[in-house]
């Protein structure tokens, strides 16, 4: 059904639709039914037709809460790559666990590892099989194209769905041996069984001399980094958080692998692995924690909880019960049934806690939702602002920004403009601290971080004490703020309505001084432009004042500038 709708539709790669996964989910639910009926039901023919029938009963709920979830997303498409999508792939990655370990229960002379050998090698062997086939007839069809008549285009991309989508899947299929023979008389069945079993000279190499050392490289690495940044950004930094989710994941692949490989080199990774996974897992957890509490929960950071916990379980029997996997599967699938039922699925709770996170923002700056406009006095930090376009980022990137009700559907594409209300200064007292704390203490701290940034921009800070960033649109409400000076706070005001001039007023002023910097824009042509180093200094009154233009983009409807400056 699968490959006739890819045909009809002209679809060369599988689409990104529900139904595409509920046609996924339903071959994975109907292979289980066959695999539990083979494995416990044996010759009884009505548990045959029960367990069909549950399996069919089973996806038609799926495809219900398929339809269901597209309201869960922000358009009438939705790829992979977002909450439907999320967790169907997690329900392939449950009902494939399954599949892989329904022969082994209760079973005395199959491992865990050793059906999964089974399936490993049906999969990548169904593949090359097809790969081949694909080549050998898209060559006849060259010939036949070239010798005697033209078949179309269409031809190359229904043989690739074909092939891939039906033929590729059959030969899996049937080279899944039939695991109830195993302990049958049927000599030649269970010799069959054990051969496929026992890893191939081809596959062992493969793994002691490519996946092996691939793998100690890769724990080096992230060792490494662990190490040399423990002390200072590892617990702050979400950089690793997404090749850790890879590194759990062929880790156990890998360990899985190996079981039935026998080489001293792989013994010895046998032996050291489970530490090295440990070691990651249990910092980079204490890591996450740490930045779920500055970034929120995403889905991303709860499955590295959930993997890193049943991971540590996992190594831990491991070594305790002489490299023994039997839990494997069992924490992989109550795992996945964690990530996928709701209410404490990890999509339900990452976008919970994404949209409260960005309603408290709005509520300590009284943001009218039905405007976007902040009614408060009290300007946005750049830390609350920059978790505000953290939270609006990622429900953007998994197509959830419909679960905030009061934002209209136009500013969709760029939901941080659909808000108008000023910002403080970059370095401000809330960015680095929670508790109150004597003022002196305050301004040696912003000293040291303008002094921090001044190094890390390589800037000459002499005659100035305050370094701020501005970001300004023309067409848009002017850009002001406040600036502390020798004990005197100054109001700036920067305007790009008729040129490019910066305001700046104080109680101990008798008028406005104006800084006017228009000749910076005048000198540049149109389009966007990275401006290493373009600084301008004006003094009045004895107070200089200097910008260094980092970005500028000029159009006939709007101006960009992005600049540091100096007081």
């Amino acid at each position: 059904m699968m490959t006739v709708r890819q045909i009809k539709l002209d679809e060369f790669f599988l689409s990104d639709s529900y139904m595409t996964s509920i046609f996924i989910v339903g071959i994975l639910l109907s292979v289980v039914s066959q695999m539990i009926y083979e494995h416990f039901y044996l010759n009884q023919s009505s548990k045959r037709w029960l367990l069909k029938g549950v399996a069919i009963v089973l996806i038609l709920l799926y495809g219900w809460y398929m339809h269901s979830s597209l309201s869960l997303v922000d358009d009438e498409f939705w790829f992979f790559y977002s909450i439907p999508g999320i967790q169907g792939m997690i329900v392939y990655f449950f009902l494939s666990v399954l599949l892989i370990w329904i022969p082994t229960i209760r079973q005395d002379r199959m491992k865990f590892s050793d059906s999964f050998m089974v399936s490993f090698r049906a999969l990548y062997t169904s593949q090359f099989f097809s790969l081949v086939l694909f080549i050998g007839i898209s060559g006849l069809i060259f010939l036949i194209e070239a010798l005697l008549f033209s078949v179309g285009s269409s031809w190359w991309g229904n043989s690739f769905i074909v092939i891939f989508n039906f033929v590729g899947p059959m030969i899996f299929l049937s080279m899944l041996p039939k695991y109830y023979l195993i302990h049958s008389t049927d000599e030649e069945a269970i010799e069959e069984i054990e051969g496929l079993i026992k890893p191939s000279k081809f596959l062992s190499r493969l793994v002691s001399f490519i996946f092996i050392p691939l793998m100690e490289v890769y724990s080096g690495i992230l060792i490494l980094y662990i190490l040399l940044n423990f002390g200072s950004g590892f617990f702050t930094d979400s950089l690793i958080e997404g090749l850790l989710l890879n590194y759990i994941i062929y880790g156990w692949v890998l360990l899985l692998l190996a079981d039935s490989v026998e080489s001293n080199f792989v013994g010895l990774f046998k032996s050291v692995f489970p530490f090295a996974l440990i070691f990651v897992v249990f910092l980079q957890m204490i890591a996450t924690i740490n930045q779920i509490q500055k970034l929120g929960m995403t889905h991303g950071r709860y499955l590295i909880l959930l993997l890193g916990l049943a991971s540590i379980i996992g190594s831990l029997y491991y070594l305790m019960k002489n490299r023994s996997l039997k839990i494997i599967p069992i924490l992989a699938l109550i795992t996945g049934f964690i990530a996928f039922v709701p209410p404490f699925d990890a999509m339900s709770v990452s976008v919970k806690a994404q949209v409260n996170r960005i309603e408290d923002i709005l509520d300590r700056y009284e943001v009218n939702r039905e405007t976007g406009k902040s009614e408060g006095e009290k300007l946005i930090s750049s830390r609350d602002e920059d978790k505000l376009e953290s939270s609006l980022d990622y429900l953007d990137g998994i197509q959830a920004l419909n679960q905030l009700s009061w934002l209209p559907k136009r500013d969709y594409v760029r939901p941080m403009e659909y808000f108008d209300f000023d910002a403080a200064s970059p370095i401000h007292p809330e960015d680095f601290w929670e508790e109150e704390l004597p003022e002196e203490e305050i301004e040696e701290e912003k000293m040291r971080q303008t002094r921090l940034e001044s190094d890390r921009l390589n800037l000459d800070l002499e005659g100035f004490s305050q370094l701020i960033e501005v970001r300004a649109f023309s067409g848009l409400t002017k850009e002001e703020g406040e600036i502390e000076k020798d004990g005197v706070t100054f109001q700036y005001q920067v305007d790009l309505e008729d040129g490019f001039e910066i305001y700046m007023d104080s109680d101990i002023l008798e008028e406005m001084l104006t800084y006017d910097f228009s000749q910076a824009i005048e000198d540049l042509e149109e389009g966007r432009l990275a401006i290493e180093d373009l600084t301008f200094t004006e003094e009045i009154d004895g107070y200089p004042l200097q910008i260094i233009i980092q970005e500028l983009e000029i159009s006939e409807e709007s101006t960009f500038i992005d600049f540091y400056l100096l007081f």
